[in-house]
């Protein structure tokens, strides 16, 4: 399942405008919707743009599992961050005639801005 999302840290960022900008798949039974997760701060400071793509699998009990980075830019510096931010998630699980599902090959792209706006693309 590729239901990619956005997932904004930068050291301004509104909680409001975080949340705006993590959306993970739908409200369809056959994708998973996230509904909780931290705001963390920043891992050291940032000093230029970049972002993490993290694939992981949601479990019928709405806990991520097997989280993996996929790729990076500019490089793996922000890595175990975004991987520690997507653990963090708890899903509502998928579901398929009613009953949770697990979901796998779930992406997230985690971006990681020196400015709020920036990374939110205003």
């Amino acid at each position: 399942m590729f239901a990619e999302s956005t997932y904004v840290v930068a050291p301004r960022v509104l909680l409001g405008a975080l949340l705006a900008s993590l959306i993970v798949g739908c409200a369809s039974g056959d994708r998973p919707l996230v509904f909780a997760g931290d705001s963390p701060q920043p891992p050291v400071e940032i000093t230029e743009p970049g972002y993490v793509i993290v694939r992981y699998d949601v479990g019928v009990d709405g806990v991520v599992r097997n989280a993996a980075v996929v790729s990076t830019h500019p490089d793996m510096r922000y890595a175990a961050h975004a991987l520690a931010v997507v653990s963090g998630w708890r899903f509502q699980p998928a579901r398929r005639d009613n009953v949770p599902i697990v979901s796998r090959g779930v992406q997230s792209r985690i971006t990681f801005s020196l400015e709020a706006s920036e990374a939110l693309g205003k």
